[in-house]
């Protein structure tokens, strides 16, 4: 369909449109307004990193193994959202504000757990808690005590994480303790020995850098041995999840790459160190004997002595978290009532609801356009008949339309009328509708009673006539005859006489005093076998005798689906012209009438579009007036 017959066909089904979009919107309406306001709360919380301030990860001194272990493992964020709807938590706030079902039982946290909905917020450690309750005060108030004791409960699990670095630390602090004063026996038992209580200044210059050298030595394997762990940890989440399984692949890798990096800085690290410690016990073992034991187990306590004192420092590190009790996670916006409810959305849905209506009307439009049998438009005629379109005449306005028959006769009431001129154009396109047979005998019906052939018949009489031929316009209808009616004439005499024999053509032809040339022969008393007398050898005698005496001779029949007697004429005749008012004709009624043409083997001459409707912006339909305008000739004065 083109997009101008959308147009007309929203203008044909704009009532059908309109109902089913009024009763959309109404609908929806009704339904917004009936249902319960649902509100939702939402609290947003912010995600630390978990390895900073950790008092284990500092002592073994493993923050980047911790970070990067996390990030090989598991995104952290998702993991404290998961931790967030945890059985524990849920019951917890069950607890808290005594929470109960629709039937007044206690809240299961498995129920509880389906109204919570917790997410993240993209490229930030962001969390956000959401909840939705009819009670706007309740859902703020169970979003807040959500990521209250959710917060609560990771203090408590950091609390516990740093208590377990006291002990483990007080636990290397009593080992240490114990290994420093055996080495600081062992110091001495050898000075009460030797009889050796100090070093000379050359021997304690060795033995700082020996203590310096086996301390960093000691640092960088520690740090060497977490790098290598840590490694292999990516390595394997790397392996297990493909390249694509996750979008933090590419940090981990990059991660990688930066660890693998230091790994080969700390061997080359330690290689350069065992060096160095190598070179320097050479040069120890150069001195007396007695200093070079001495030397060593020096070097021992002061080794010790680091580790000792690194110990305490980091214990003291430890109680101040412990006591701190600091969270991974915190509030940052803690949830308010909401104002407005999340549902139903009013606007949003009367918006679709709109969207709908208009959709559901136009589809039943399009639905009822499918399964209409009527005729739409001219189109429509052209594609069932392949007949030439000889004519469109427009409807009258109704205001202009008397009760008396002679208005119907257009040609004679408003001869300078847009419509008087289409009866012109019809008369023409008749002329020149078979050139090489003038047309003598037209015969003119319809497809069904009440399409206007009589008026039309009447109007080609007159429009014939102003031409100053001899025109005779015949009611051939025996069933339903109203030529008389429209020029005022009495039926008591007319064509069943002469066929029947009773009176001559001088007898029963009238000449037409409004108009010049014209003679009328009306049907006069109908006959009780209308078809046997119009297909008699009278009727051909006549039609034969009538064409001497007359230029122009126009039939009035019958319609072709109601009865025979237009089909029996129609070989008698010149030619014939099908009028048809979409206003009224059917597609099966069109169709029946294509087959009784065909039928008979006589095509018409075209047919005539009657009292097709002329819109107030100017249209035929979907025809515009003015590709069938009429342009209203002033024979003399200009009647406006």
């Amino acid at each position: 369909m083109e997009l101008m017959e959308y147009y007309y066909l929203v203008l044909k089904r704009k009532w059908e449109i309109g109902i089913s979009f009024f009763l959309v919107v109404i609908v929806s309406l009704v339904y917004v307004l009936l249902l319960t306001p649902i509100y939702q709360s939402d609290v947003k919380i912010l995600v630390s990193d978990a390895s900073k301030g950790s008092a284990l990860a500092s002592l073994l001194n493993v923050q980047d193994m911790m970070a990067a272990g996390t990030m090989g493992k598991s995104d952290p964020v998702v993991t404290q959202m998961e931790l967030i709807k945890t059985r524990p938590i849920l019951d917890r706030v069950i607890q808290l504000l005594k929470l109960k079902d629709s039937s007044e039982e206690a809240f299961l946290a498995d129920e509880f757990k389906k109204g919570v909905l917790v997410s993240s917020i993209r490229n930030t450690n962001i969390i956000k808690i959401s909840y939705k309750d009819k009670d706007k005060d309740l859902a703020r108030d169970i979003a807040n005590t959500i990521a209250t004791v959710f917060v609560a409960n990771n203090r408590e699990v950091n609390q516990e994480e740093s208590r377990r670095a006291r002990l483990f630390i007080e636990k290397q602090l009593s080992i240490r303790k114990a290994s420093l004063e055996g080495s600081q026996d062992l110091m001495l038992a050898y000075q009460k020995e030797a009889g050796t209580v100090s070093l000379g200044k050359e021997t304690e210059l060795y033995v700082m850098q020996l203590t310096s050298m086996r301390t960093e030595q000691i640092n960088k394997n520690a740090e060497y041995q977490a790098v290598k762990a840590n490694i292999l940890n990516l390595d394997k989440q790397l392996s297990q999840i493909g390249p694509g399984a996750s979008p933090f692949v590419p940090q981990w890798k990059q991660e990688l790459n930066s660890l693998n990096f230091k790994k080969d800085t700390l061997e080359a690290n330690l290689v350069s160190l065992k060096s160095e410690i190598k070179k320097l016990e050479i040069s120890i073992k150069k001195l007396p004997p007695k200093e070079v034991k001495l030397a060593r187990l020096m070097a021992a306590v002061e080794i010790e002595k680091e580790i000792y004192s690194g110990l305490l420092l980091q214990l003291e590190e430890t109680k101040i978290a412990e006591a701190a009790q600091i969270a991974a996670v915190r509030v940052i916006e803690p949830a308010i009532a909401g104002n407005r409810p999340v549902f139903p959305q009013k606007r949003k849905t009367m918006m679709l609801a709109i969207i709908a209506g208009l959709a559901l009307g136009f589809g039943i439009a399009l639905l009822l356009e499918y399964f209409d049998q009527s005729i739409s438009n001219m189109d429509d005629i052209d594609s069932i008949t392949k007949w030439n379109r000889l004519g469109v005449i427009p409807m009258r306005d109704t205001k202009d339309v008397i009760n008396d028959p002679i208005e119907e006769l257009i040609m004679v009431s408003d001869p300078n009328s847009p419509l008087a001129e289409s009866y012109r154009s019809l008369r023409t396109n008749i002329h020149f509708a078979n050139v090489d047979k003038p047309i003598k005998t037209l015969l003119v019906t319809s497809s069904i009673p009440g399409e206007g052939k009589t008026t039309v018949s009447a109007n080609i009489a007159i429009s014939h006539a102003m031409l100053g031929k001899k025109v005779l316009l015949i009611d051939c209808d025996f069933r339903k005859p109203r030529i008389h009616k429209i020029f005022n004439l009495k039926n008591n005499r007319g064509l069943t006489n002469i066929l029947t024999g009773d009176m001559t053509m001088s007898q029963v032809i009238r000449t037409e005093k409004l108009v010049e040339n014209l003679h009328i022969l009306s049907c006069g008393p109908i006959p009780p076998n209308p078809s046997e007398l119009l297909a008699s050898n009278a009727m051909k005698t006549l039609l034969t005798k009538l064409s001497e005496k007359f230029d122009m001779i126009i039939l009035d029949t019958p319609p072709l689906i109601a009865v025979s007697d237009a089909t029996v004429l129609i070989p008698e005749v010149d030619g014939y012209i099908v009028v048809s008012d979409i206003n009224r004709i059917e597609r099966p009624m069109l169709e029946q009438s294509k087959t009784i043409a065909t039928r008979i083997k006589h095509e018409p001459l075209g047919y005539v579009v009657n009292k097709l409707a002329i819109s107030k912006n100017g249209y035929y339909g979907k025809y515009s007036y003015g590709q069938y305008r009429y342009y209203q000739y002033n024979y003399g004065e200009d009647k406006g």
